[in-house]
């Protein structure tokens, strides 16, 4: 290949542009035959990171749409600069990620920008046709699939990328030369790349199966369709894609971003616009027009976009190295213009969650998703606004006061960031271990809504001096940092996950939910005041001279919310209450006791995420055991009060304390529940190896069969549902913890059953019976039942709408509801619970 120098580097070698054409490479040809390009930039010497940016300008798919002029014009590389001032004037028009302003992560990066010129998303691989003659399209090569094979052989032999372990290459594109980058992802991973690790930087690659609004246009389905064949696109499509999609007429599917990033193994980061400006102005003027304006009927199709747009966007899997940013912008290819640095998504800057995961040191910090979830077309343009890293709270000024149901009556569209926080001090004892008032942060469901979770926060415990003599414990057991402003607590709120994120989609989104905070280190367990003499220079020590008032932090929860919120003052009422963690055995534990006195005429059912503790030794030396913990805890501080006279029968004396343990607790709680917990805990593995939780961390092959070991006492001690009981078991053979709080809430299964499903099956069961379920993996191998690449599916019994009305109750489990907002509940109420007129179902889908 001949090698044309740009202008004079500078001392470093960075900054200025080198172009590359293929000119003795045959098949690395643009349309025309003309030899294919790409552009170097040297980084810092003494880095050995590489960006690979594929450029994007369309394709085309049969003979008529290679025709068109600008398509003509895309299929050589005549024009493109070799001389040094014409590589400086072309380079002086890069923005985002590849200006030399000093502002992109990837200054310091090698960068090699690859030229489109061969009209098919880098992703064909065929000659001219015979006797095609000079007719555009037929008479061309389609050679992206070769490019890039020259691109990364070139680099290789050049540069040395990939030579070294430690290497690492982002390799992406935008727009056609994101959805190229998309498919090939893998191929470069495995086939050339060499021995660097890869990820992917996805601009703008999501096509979506949508009837176009504009006669002219061929659907994008169509198109990738008939380009499959065309332009030999066969090599990208995906072995496992095509047992899915193996029907000749579906094939194409697998070159489509919306059916193929199930199957994308290596991590990504993947920006798209809800309101994707290429995707809109295609389909409904069949051109890309970005100054064009949209009139009212165009913009309702848009929001038609938007919502298959969210709905085909993936949900990066906890540890997958993933992150989704999503703003509701009108916009595209972001991260190569100026947007970069302004565009927003939950008030987050791209540019700030790019540089975050590009220099994550863990594959848990890199998985992320920022979706804006505001109402209103461009409405993310707003967030741009904000100076701050968080901008005001995401769609609240965009939201509908108002809707009106069927029967007339006005209810609120919840912002699902709008926590309100209640500080119990009209409760003396309800305190953290340091004295100060203990918490819980309210978010107000729908109006009518007769629903609440109150859900314990899960944060571990301890059980002597030196067990709460840490950092950590003491920062544990206070409220101090507790937010109080708006400010603050929208930053806290950004936080959570699972069940509790912002992006409107939870099966808990329209319900009142009393989310408890930690501070008083004893798993909501204990009742016990300070030891005599355990104060010095009127200091506390940790452990001797704390409270442990968790019994009283809860009693007072419930007792606040049946005063503010009316929780409990109607038959039909009803409460799911559980926790994760500590936060998971502590409701365990209480469940029973607070269904006897504290929840008035509701009826409470249990929410138990990974409370399960087993009696094992721990691996390394040293160790406490969960068993000694618990008694140790036991006798300080004073948990007797939800001991249950079967239990203490069962195990009385110096055995009370195993009743505050899951695995001995368990077959006597009464109330039924819902228990997930994984077979793998990593809490309860990480712990008993390391000492500490560490759940970034792989083991090592003795560190797997101590976990096999583990896994089998799990199973042992995990309860099998008698029939009636109303309980279920949800129990994966995953490496995880605290299912319900986090972003793998939408994804992981268990049985083939994913936990969204279980959990709606659970809560609308019609009888004790039905509701009863025991979800086990039965696979063989540390972490077998981890599935990377599963497809969130949520079915219309999860849409805004709600369910379809249920058969009545049986009576064991609820009672006909008298009261005013009340309506027919089965053995627990269905997720949803409010029928919206259209406007609000518009805007509550925006949300999903």
């Amino acid at each position: 290949a001949t090698m044309l120098m740009a202008a004079a580097a500078t001392a470093a070698g960075q900054g200025t542009w080198e172009p590359h054409f293929f000119d003795a490479n045959p098949l690395a040809v643009c349309n025309d035959g003309s030899p294919a390009a790409y552009y170097y930039r040297q980084g810092n010497p003494a880095l050995r990171r590489w960006l690979v940016f594929l450029e994007g300008a369309g394709w085309c798919w049969d003979q008529p749409s290679c025709a068109r002029p600008w398509h003509l014009r895309l299929g050589t590389s005549v024009e493109f600069p070799r001389t040094p001032e014409a590589v400086q004037q072309w380079s002086n028009g890069l923005q985002g990620i590849l200006d030399t302003s000093g502002k992109s992560p990837f200054e310091d990066m090698h960068v090699a920008y690859v030229r489109t010129c061969s009209n098919d998303a880098f992703m064909g691989d065929r000659g001219p046709q015979p006797a095609s003659g000079q007719i555009p399209g037929n008479s061309w090569h389609f050679r992206g699939r070769q490019i890039i094979d020259a691109v990364f052989a070139d680099l290789r032999m050049r540069k040395g990328l990939g030579t070294q372990v430690g290497d690492r290459v982002v390799y992406g594109g935008c727009s056609s030369g994101a959805r190229g980058a998309l498919v090939s992802l893998d191929y470069v991973a495995t086939h050339l790349a060499g021995l660097a690790q890869v990820v992917g930087l996805l601009d703008s690659a999501l096509w979506i199966p949508i009837r176009p609004q504009a006669k002219s246009m061929v659907s994008f389905g169509r198109q990738t369709r008939d380009f499959l064949n065309f332009a030999n696109a066969s090599v990208f499509l995906n072995k496992e894609c095509l047992k899915k999609y193996f029907m000749e007429q579906e094939r194409y599917k697998c070159l489509e971003a919306a059916f193929r990033l199930p199957f994308i193994k290596a991590p990504f980061f993947l920006i798209q616009s809800q309101y994707d400006l290429f995707g809109i102005s295609m389909n409904v003027f069949g051109r890309f027009w970005p100054s064009a304006h949209l009139d009212k009927g165009q913009k309702h199709y848009a929001e038609f976009y938007r919502k298959e747009v969210v709905e085909y966007l993936p949900t990066p899997v906890l540890g997958s190295g993933s992150t989704v940013f999503s703003p509701a912008c009108y916009s595209h290819c972001s991260i190569s213009s100026k947007s970069l640095y302004e565009v927003r998504a939950d008030g987050v800057r791209l540019v700030d969650a790019l540089t975050h995961w590009v220099s994550a040191t863990s594959a848990e910090a890199a998985t992320g998703w920022f979706r804006s979830r505001c109402v209103g077309f461009d409405c993310g343009s707003k967030e741009t606004a904000s100076a701050g890293m968080i901008a005001a709270t995401p769609g609240q000024e965009n939201l509908p006061e108002t809707a009106k149901k069927s029967t007339g009556q006005a209810h609120t569209l919840q912002n699902p960031n709008a926590w309100e926080p209640r500080f119990l001090e009209d409760y003396p004892l309800a305190i953290c271990n340091d004295g100060s008032p203990a918490a819980y942060y309210y978010r107000e469901g729908f109006v009518q809504s007769r629903q609440w979770l109150v859900f314990l926060e899960g944060a571990g415990w301890c059980w002597d001096e030196k067990s709460c003599n840490m950092p950590w414990k003491i920062r544990l057991g206070t409220s101090i940092e507790f937010p109080r402003t708006p400010e603050a607590i929208l930053s806290w709120a950004h936080t959570l996950k699972g069940v509790f994120d912002s992006t409107g989609r939870s099966p808990f989104k329209d319900w009142h939910v009393a989310y408890v905070r930690t501070c008083s280190n004893d798993a909501f367990l204990g009742d016990s005041s300070p030891l005599q003499g355990a104060q010095q220079s009127g200091v506390r020590k940790p452990g001797p001279g704390w409270h442990f008032r968790g019994r009283r932090i809860l009693e007072a929860t419930f007792e606040d919310l049946r005063r503010r919120t009316g929780m409990g003052g109607f038959e039909g009422d009803l409460v799911l209450y559980g926790g994760c963690s500590s936060g998971g055995r502590g409701a365990l534990v209480t469940l029973d006791y607070l269904a006897k006195s504290f929840v008035g005429k509701a009826s409470i059912v249990g929410l138990f995420d990974a409370p399960l503790w087993v009696p094992i030794k721990p691996l390394k030396d040293g160790l406490v055991s969960f068993d000694e913990q618990t008694r140790l805890f036991f006798a300080r501080a004073n948990p007797g009060s939800f001991i249950s006279q079967e239990c203490k029968a069962h195990y009385p004396g110096a055995e009370q304390w195993k009743c505050l343990e899951a695995g001995f607790r368990l077959p006597f709680v009464r109330t039924p529940y819902f228990l997930t917990h994984a077979q793998y805990d990593v809490f309860g593995l990480t712990m008993n190896i390391f000492g500490h939780f560490y759940p970034g961390h792989y083991l090592n092959p003795e560190q797997k069969e101590y976990a096999e070991q583990y896994r089998k006492l799990v199973l042992t001690y995990l309860p099998n549902p008698q029939s009636g009981s109303g309980n279920a078991v949800f129990s994966p053979a995953c490496y995880a913890h605290c299912m319900f709080s986090d972003a793998v809430f939408y994804v992981i299964d268990a049985a083939g059953v994913t936990l969204v499903a279980a959990l709606h099956r659970w809560l609308s069961a019609v009888s004790a019976d039905a509701a009863t379920e025991n979800l086990r993996d039965v696979c063989q191998g540390f972490n077998c039942g981890h599935r990377p690449n599963a497809k969130v599916v949520t079915g219309p019994s999860w849409s805004a709408s709600g369910p379809k009305a249920l058969p009545t109750p049986v009576p064991t489990f609820q009672t006909g509801p008298t009261g005013p907002t009340a309506q027919p509940l089965s053995f627990a109420t269905a997720v949803q619970t409010t029928t919206q007129m259209p406007i609000l179902e518009d805007a509550a889908m925006l949300l999903v």
